[in-house]
């Protein structure tokens, strides 16, 4: 974008964070899953398709997992596209992308897809054919089932619930957190084993947990998770050990929220975990930790898969059952010093 053009949310800050377009406003995960997700590349066929589906109400990680889902499908004949009231084939550059300007160009090719897109949504609110895509992504791939069932992405919650996860490619972002969606885990890209991956979620939960309550914007949470309890308490004269209280809470949000998490479902879930180990595991990410994990075995990789999912979902359990001492405080500078100084 130039000139670049930034502002704040509307609070009285200091960090101009929003991108800004003229009347669009830019973030990253929106612009990924609606963008080149649905084989749009270009910024202003981007902006275009954003600002319709934030228009038609929906929440745009979702409606861009899903659109992403049936474009694949439908370019690669898993799915008949009039049987649903969709655009033909044909109006779709679904293939090679970047890799040939031949092939795909990248203005021109990149509207396209972002108006078939767009269609794809208006028949999902108003024509019935697409009915069924009006259940959700989880629904309407078990519906579909074979091969475009298992290029679904999402996290499955309870019987019918989902959520396609965040735009990170990495492990925590398919936690079985009872919150998700909402950053309360560890979406570091280093390799953690699972069980530890689930301790560091419970410990992301509960200092993002703080930030929420005492009003934070998260993006300041480098320096405001160790400050907010002592400003909190000297502001409002209270005596709150802000850990522990939070630690309860979301003991207690845990609990309620049960069994509901369902393991990784799908193929394409599968492939995605397989990606993110290939990577993890050449230099200069790899570590000793991630070379002892298993890889997924290619004869069943979403049951390897799954143990993977089980193995966070033990940790987290795990976590909560130890107690607040399972994770560690967030100090201040000071208390860091005087910690040091008492030889701590």
């Amino acid at each position: 974008m130039k000139p670049k053009n930034f502002d704040h949310c509307g609070e009285p800050c200091s960090v101009a964070c929003k991108k800004l377009n003229g009347k669009y406003k830019k973030d990253y995960e929106p612009y990924h899953v609606l963008g080149p997700q649905c084989g749009v590349f270009d910024q202003r066929a981007a902006e275009i398709l954003n600002d319709h589906a934030d228009a038609m109400g929906f929440d745009a990680i979702q409606i861009g997992g899903m659109l992403s889902w049936i474009m694949e499908c439908v370019a690669t004949d898993l799915m008949d596209p009039g049987v649903f009231g969709f655009p033909p084939r044909e109006e779709l550059r679904f293939a090679h992308f970047t890799d040939d300007p031949e092939e795909f160009d990248i203005v021109r090719d990149s509207m396209r897809n972002a108006r078939y897109a767009m269609a794809v949504i208006d028949a999902i609110l108003y024509d019935d054919r697409a009915a069924l895509f009006s259940e959700g992504l989880r629904v309407a791939a078990e519906q579909l089932g074979g091969a475009c069932f298992e290029r679904a992405v999402y996290l499955a919650n309870g019987e019918k619930g989902c959520m396609v996860p965040n735009q990170y490619w990495v492990p925590g972002m398919g936690s079985p957190m009872p919150i998700m969606g909402k950053y309360y885990v560890y979406y570091g890209s280093d390799f953690m084993p699972p069980q530890d991956l689930g301790r560091k979620n419970v410990e992301r939960m509960v200092h993002e947990l703080i930030n929420d309550n005492c009003g934070q914007c998260r993006f300041h949470r480098g320096w405001s998770e160790s400050l907010l309890p002592v400003i909190m308490n000297d502001r409002f004269g209270l005596n709150v050990d802000f850990k522990a209280h939070h630690f309860e809470l979301a003991r207690q949000i845990h609990e309620h929220q049960g069994d509901r998490g369902v393991p990784w479902q799908t193929r394409r879930m599968a492939e995605m975990l397989e990606g993110y180990l290939t990577y993890v595991a050449k230099p200069p990410t790899s570590t000793e930790e991630q070379a002892n994990w298993p890889q997924i075995d290619p004869s069943d990789p979403v049951k390897s898969a799954q143990a993977f999912w089980r193995a966070i979902k033990e940790g987290i359990d795990r976590t909560f059952r130890l107690g607040e001492d399972a994770i560690p405080r967030a100090l201040t500078p000071k208390q860091q010093k005087e910690r040091y100084a008492a030889g701590e």
